[in-house]
């Protein structure tokens, strides 16, 4: 599987406005959805329950998108999900008005909601398969191939807001549909992220007189002794 994927992001062009990258969603999402619209109205015919067609959402559409989120992440707008929550909700309702809200029925059993897979979460919990191996700098090839034309580290992008100072990391269209997700969550991981840890209170101006002195993170990782040299991505 990593060996396949590996391949599939090598044959992705970069540039923000190469044409074949716009084609990467055509090509891929739209024609997988378009198929699954046709599955969905063949079997709309069927005398399914609700419990029923929640199942065939569950078992057959699921992981046909699930292996396209796995494995091309190029999804810098997030538009299409509404289009697809449209059709599935169709689907589910045979065409009537829903009665009960997609957040519920998206919502665990055990909240007492019906499971029903919400295709968006999905994505992003995708995404984060991808941006642990920028967070945790161990896979060199997938570092290698994704940031061939970095300016700075991994962790100057993700942490210390160097993407402001080069721009040219999100015309990498994998890398921006990462980064977006990255941007919309950073907040709420740090929050559970321990103090002493976190990049974001590592790298945090310190008045003169506090009586801790904070280390920065790479001197932690260093100490630590989790990676090797980390002067690619110091500030």
């Amino acid at each position: 599987m990593r060996r396949n994927l590996m391949w599939l992001k090598s044959k992705i062009p970069r540039g923000k406005h190469n044409s074949k990258n716009l084609s990467l969603f055509k090509d891929n999402y739209e024609k997988c959805w378009t198929e699954i619209k046709r599955d969905l109205d063949s079997w709309s015919k069927l005398k399914l329950s609700l419990l029923g067609r929640i199942a065939a959402i569950k078992m057959n559409v699921l992981p046909r998108m699930l292996f396209l989120f796995q494995t091309l992440q190029v999804l810098d707008k997030m538009g299409c999900f509404q289009k697809w929550q449209r059709d599935i909700s169709k689907f589910v309702w045979q065409g009537k008005k829903p009665r009960i809200k997609f957040k519920i029925l998206t919502d665990a059993k055990q909240r007492g909601g019906f499971a029903l897979p919400d295709l968006k979460l999905y994505y992003e919990a995708a995404a984060f398969c991808w941006l642990k191996d920028w967070l945790l700098l161990e896979d060199t090839d997938v570092l290698d191939l994704e940031g061939f034309n970095n300016v700075f580290g991994w962790h100057a992008y993700l942490w210390y807001d160097k993407v402001k100072a080069n721009k040219a990391f999100k015309n990498h269209i994998v890398r921006k549909s990462l980064f977006n997700v990255w941007t919309k969550y950073k907040d709420l991981l740090e929050n559970k992220t321990p103090r002493w840890l976190s990049p974001l209170e590592a790298k945090a101006r310190k008045r003169p007189n506090m009586e801790a002195k904070w280390p920065k993170y790479w001197e932690i990782l260093e100490k630590m002794e989790t990676i090797g040299n980390c002067r690619a991505w110091r500030k």
